[in-house]
């Protein structure tokens, strides 16, 4: 292909990656906006973000319906890879970050970062905490106490903001759209170096995200923490992307596969790839919070504000799950004498990761951190979609869907009852059910939903995730997948305790003194109507029909 071909081929790409642009689009917008509004920039901000979200997500429906069937388009020289899968996923993100936008944010304090500081000021702190984040071991993890007073708000900072807990509009909703941009790259990559810049977008967005926070103290300690865990993760994965293509002698995905001619050279090419293949996906375990990388999730998840945190635990675990799911199908159709190997990795994983995450949550008294390892389970979940027939992908679309609606409805909830008692020990929420019973009553709807219990869409998509284990259990009776499933369903168990203990003491336990009224109408519409569906989602889960992943 000569160079006018290409320039050709690329153009007329363009038109496949449209919701992309709206996203950059969105990004080049908020940045004029600043320079030119002088009044109501939060608002014009918020406004051409929802805007720009809703014309990404007409422009995925329109191109879903031109794609063509069973089968997927490579694009930009292989740099990337679309099909009905991936559409799919962005749709998810999309719809999620525009829920997350949607939340309000109220109007104390806006467009001002730090007022009280100078610039000056913050290099020494960043510079404090990445030698305190570094080298203090006393400060890697915070008891259920400490954490629980990191979220009464800051005196002696600017920065604080009722509801959401960022400080700056402007800040927020470009970084929620630098995360967004990264994880819609992520999804359709089809060369490692993209998904290294994708994991680079999401870490950098994340890090402001965690930094933009309640408490200057915390949320910098955090976020500085964060950016270390995934430059370490970074240079892991960079290494193990070199391992790849020294046994491949290419980073395009599809073409990355090792094959054994017999031949010397080839018997050592094929026994390094194993070794890249896992050192690449470091950086991945690291974002999703999956085992060996799950330390950060509590720490992390503790000091920051629970809208952030909400669109944390999802967007970016959807998105790298989702891309996860597209390449083992890629290495399988590749070479199928890797498919066992591969499954038995999935599988140790995911039972590894659910085991941490349900252990964990067992043993907090902080709701805030038994919500963050209850991320970390449901990442094991995701991961043993891995070990199932991925040919088809509704079911899974099905509980990425589902998972999106409970998590978020989760962290609104716990961010009400936080709010009105400045603590996030479960204790302290005692008699808070009878003073708020629709709140109450909603929040006890989403965990029934992440426990997976009807008549709630978490039991279809537990349902869903069972039923297709299990037939993967009975075509090969492997003992790892025997055991795989034996832990999902004591998993679910476990779940039933910890999850419950949140509702148990708002609704059952003798009421505390009267606390301050409760003022955030908006998040409890917000959070009655996720409620609903919930509720209403169980029943549709009959029209959804298994689709091939086009590969």
């Amino acid at each position: 292909m000569n160079a006018t071909d290409a320039l050709l081929d690329n153009y007329i790409g363009l038109y496949w990656i449209s919701p992309a642009l709206c996203i950059i689009g969105i990004l080049i917008t908020n940045l004029f906006l600043q320079l030119i509004v002088k009044k109501n920039l939060d608002a014009w901000i918020r406004a051409t973000s929802v805007v720009g979200l809703g014309c990404a997500i007409y422009i995925s429906l329109a191109i879903s319906k031109k794609l063509p069937t069973n089968a997927g388009l490579r694009l930009f020289n292989n740099l990337v890879y679309i099909n009905s899968w991936t559409l799919s996923i962005h749709l998810i993100l999309f719809m999620v970050t525009l829920l997350i936008l949607l939340i309000p944010v109220g109007n104390r304090q806006r467009n001002k970062l730090t007022e009280d500081t100078n610039s000056e000021n913050h290099l020494t702190e960043i510079l404090y905490l990445v030698k305190s984040a570094s080298f203090n071991p006393s400060t890697s993890s915070m008891s259920d106490t400490e954490g629980a007073k990191s979220v009464t708000p800051s005196t002696s900072s600017k920065r604080n903001i009722k509801g959401a807990g960022t400080a700056d509009i402007s800040i927020y909703v470009f970084m929620l759209t630098a995360n967004l941009l990264g994880g819609y790259l992520l999804v359709i990559a089809n060369h490692w170096l993209v998904v290294y810049l994708s994991i680079g977008c999401m870490t950098i967005a994340a890090s402001v995200l965690i930094y933009v926070n309640n408490s200057i103290e915390k949320s910098s300690l955090a976020s500085t923490r964060y950016l270390i865990y995934s430059i370490v993760a970074s240079a892991v994965m960079l290494f193990g992307l070199s391992y790849l293509y020294g046994s491949t002698g290419t980073l395009t995905i599809h073409q990355a596969i090792p094959y054994n001619s017999g031949s010397e050279l080839h018997t050592f090419l094929y026994t390094l790839w194993p070794i890249g293949f896992f050192l690449a996906l470091s950086g991945l375990f690291m974002s999703s919070g999956s085992f060996p990388f799950q330390f950060w999730v509590p720490s992390i998840y503790q000091p920051t504000s629970f809208s952030i945190v909400a669109y944390l635990s999802t967007v970016p675990k959807i998105a790298i799950i989702a891309f996860m799911l597209q390449l083992h199908q890629l290495v399988v159709l590749s070479n199928p004498s890797l498919k066992s190997s591969l499954e038995s990795l999935w599988a140790i994983l995911a039972i590894l990761t659910l085991l941490v995450g349900h252990i964990a949550a067992l043993k907090t008294s902080d709701a805030k951190k038994l919500l963050a390892y209850g991320t970390i389970a449901q990442t094991g979940f995701f991961l043993t979609f891995l070990v199932t027939d991925t040919s088809t992908y509704a079911h899974i679309v099905y509980y990425m869907s589902a998972y999106s609606i409970m998590n978020v409805a989760s962290w609104l909830g716990l961010n009400l009852f936080t709010n009105l008692t400045n603590s996030t020990l479960i204790k302290d929420y005692a008699g808070l059910g009878r003073q708020f019973p629709v709140s109450s009553s909603c929040f006890l709807v989403s965990m029934i939903a992440l426990i997976g219990l009807p008549p709630t869409i978490g039991f279809t998509a537990k349902f869903l995730l069972f039923s297709k284990l299990w037939q993967q259990v009975q075509i090969e009776q492997s003992p790892l997948l025997i055991s795989l499933f034996l832990i999902n369903v004591l998993g679910t168990l476990f779940a039933l305790y910890y999850y419950l203990k949140i509702p148990y003491i708002l609704l059952t336990k003798p009421k505390q003194p009267q606390v301050i009224r409760l003022e955030q109408r908006d998040i409890q519409w917000i959070q009655l109507l996720l409620t609903i569906l919930l509720i209403g989602l169980f029943f549709y889960a009959s029209c959804y029909r298994e689709s091939p992943l086009g590969l």
